[in-house]
């Protein structure tokens, strides 16, 4: 649907009692929307207030900027009433993900809008250079993912901000290769997974101050040589994975302290396999009190 440059969600205005003016949604109780490669594409006057997920991919990029959404609050025919209300057209959003979106930072304005939302996800962007700083106002984000941001530097030092943080996912964005120290705000993060950082030799020390962490998840961090003793600190660890970290030798000692640690996860890591394959590794039994430990024997 290249060509579309249309997508109405209400009707037209309407005269209602007192002789204002009135809409009624087209798609009253849509809660899921995706768009892609529509470069044309605007919608008018708004996305509908029930939408609770919205995907974009290889769409246009006005659909990011504020005239999209620029008729917040619209007055809206009820069914059940003759009178109008005010509905906010993006209040509802929960989950947002940008794909092969091709804007610059300053075109994301539009994110302020989005107070409520829980969930952020931009994949494949790569004229970013650095994170939309309007992403600092969505204190009720709980999961942020980076994927595919190949000009993405550096994790903003506003990052700490985002308190209710659970979940971030920053994954094969090759010029990063550390987090700011504000990361240990993150009271409430139970999930960090990295990958593809190509430059990291040793794991962010803002990371041991992460108590609440549950999954530590590393791969393709070909650069990595050594995990740090610290690790140990992190009681609450319950889930390793470690994937294609092929520089990897060795586990820290202190990992026999985690004591929730339920799952431990190690493939194509040549140097790993060796030392801690199971029975027979030299230092399998620095391990050998996880539940559940699997070790890839596959070798790049």
């Amino acid at each position: 649907m290249t060509n579309l440059e249309e997508l109405w969600t209400t009707t037209n205005g309407i005269e209602t009692h007192g002789g204002q003016f009135g809409a009624k949604y087209c798609f009253p109780v849509l809660s899921e929307l995706f768009i892609k490669s529509c470069p044309k594409l605007n919608v008018k006057p708004y996305f509908p207030p029930s939408l609770v997920t919205l995907s974009f991919q290889e769409s246009n990029e006005q659909l990011l900027c504020p005239g999209s959404s620029s008729d917040l609050y619209l007055p809206l025919v009820e069914e059940s009433s003759s009178s109008s209300s005010m509905h906010s057209a993006v209040s509802h959003l929960r989950v947002l993900n940008l794909t092969e979106m091709t804007t610059s930072s300053s075109s994301w304005e539009f994110l302020q809008f989005h107070t409520e939302l829980v969930t952020l996800s931009i994949d494949s962007c790569g004229d970013l250079t650095q994170l939309p700083e309007t992403i600092r106002s969505l204190t009720s984000l709980e999961n942020l993912c980076i994927n595919r941001c190949s000009n993405l530097a550096m994790m903003p030092e506003w990052l700490g901000e985002l308190r209710l943080l659970r979940s971030l996912s920053v994954y094969t964005t090759p010029m990063i290769d550390s987090l700011p120290q504000s990361t240990e705000h993150l009271k409430s993060i139970t999930m960090l997974q990295i990958s593809g950082w190509r430059n990291m030799k040793q794991l962010p020390d803002v990371i041991q101050h992460l108590f609440s962490l549950e999954l530590l998840n590393l791969a393709n961090c070909s650069a990595l040589t050594v995990l740090p003793e610290w690790i140990g600190q992190l009681s609450a660890l319950r889930r390793i994975w470690i994937q294609h970290c092929s520089a990897l030798e060795c586990l820290p000692q202190s990992i026999q302290r985690l004591t929730a640690l339920r799952e431990l996860k190690i493939s194509w890591c040549r140097g790993l396999y060796r030392r801690y394959k199971r029975g027979l590794g030299p230092d399998w039994h620095l391990i050998s009190h996880i539940p559940d430990v699997r070790i890839d024997g596959r070798l790049e």
